[in-house]
């Protein structure tokens, strides 16, 4: 479901800047065995993006509305269960992450209790983007 007032996050300058970053990384050490963990999914363009280069992509988002009253994406009108079927859309063609659909503070407490499993190379914070809460 393709709603016309939701925000492209990833194109231009946006999209290539996320690919900028994967690159960076990779030359360090190659990702392709890489586990990615991602704060924020929104419509899931970046967890796309790292599902094509990543081998797996742990992805956090509550998608409830007006979570985060900072950012206009929450306050656009656009309810989130809209962006929750655009995000399940988009991730239908995709095997390789998982969907923890809960507020960071909450899943990181289930990540916590499972630490084996869930161990991360690279961790990617576009969540909540309140200084208190991504510090």
């Amino acid at each position: 479901m393709i709603v016309s007032s939701i925000i492209q996050m990833r194109v231009g300058q946006y999209e290539q800047g996320l690919r900028d970053m994967i690159a960076y990384i990779d030359k360090r050490s190659p990702i392709k065995n890489m586990r990615l963990l991602e704060i924020g999914a929104y419509t899931g363009e970046s967890t796309a993006i790292f599902c094509q280069n990543f081998k797996t992509v742990v992805t956090v988002d509550p998608f409830l509305d007006d979570y985060d009253g900072s950012d206009r994406v929450c306050s656009e009108g656009v309810p989130m269960s809209a962006i929750y079927s655009e995000f399940c859309a988009r991730m239908s063609r995709y095997n390789n992450y998982e969907l923890i659909k809960k507020k960071s503070d909450d899943a990181i407490q289930e990540l916590m209790n499972n630490p084996v499993v869930h161990c991360f190379d690279v961790v990617y914070i576009d969540g909540m983007h309140q200084y208190e809460q991504v510090k």
